[in-house]
């Protein structure tokens, strides 16, 4: 295709995410919050999953850890060129809470527990925008991380089995 510039895709709006995306427009990262019981949650539902109440989008500070992440290093999407990490970010608002972006840094720079802090990117020029995350300082170099540890004897296996990958445990 000569010429023509591929565009990143449109988000899907639905009658629950529509708030949100609009929210987006207007420079506000917000998720949902359960209005009985406090629960955040995402993606953006009208009742809450724990105790059915009902939610509306309350802002959130942006800031989280990295709970996993992919490097994309081949074309997948018009707008985005690799390589580039896809993030699923735990926000510090909740345990569990968890949305998904983009992380703008160089990917061996990105690592499983490393803290980033969202901005929002516009997509393209579709009138959309999206959570995206930056890294940010370390600001407790004692606190948790996770990490794939992948063990292996320098020889083989001596017992004809192959070696095993272990998740790390929060330290």
């Amino acid at each position: 295709m000569t010429g023509t510039q591929l565009r990143p895709p449109i988000p899907l709006v639905d009658v629950d995410s529509a708030p949100w995306w609009e929210a987006l427009k207007a420079g506000t990262f917000t998720v949902d919050r359960c209005q009985e019981c406090r629960r955040w949650a995402h993606p953006p539902l009208e009742r809450c999953r724990t105790c059915g109440g009902q939610n509306t989008l309350e802002p959130v500070s942006g800031q989280g850890r990295i709970f996993s992440f992919i490097v994309v290093r081949h074309q997948s999407l018009p707008g985005l060129v690799p390589p580039y990490v896809v993030a699923i970010v735990e926000l510090d608002e909740q345990d569990g809470l968890r949305v998904t972006g983009i992380v703008r840094a160089d990917p061996e720079a990105v690592s499983i527990g490393g803290r980033v802090s969202a901005r929002i990117d516009p997509i393209g020029d579709s009138g959309y925008s999206a959570p995206a995350f930056e890294l940010t300082p370390q600001s407790d170099p004692a606190s948790p991380t996770h990490a794939l540890i992948c063990e292996a004897p320098e020889e083989g296996p001596t017992d004809g089995g192959s070696p095993t990958s272990l998740l790390g445990r929060p330290t």
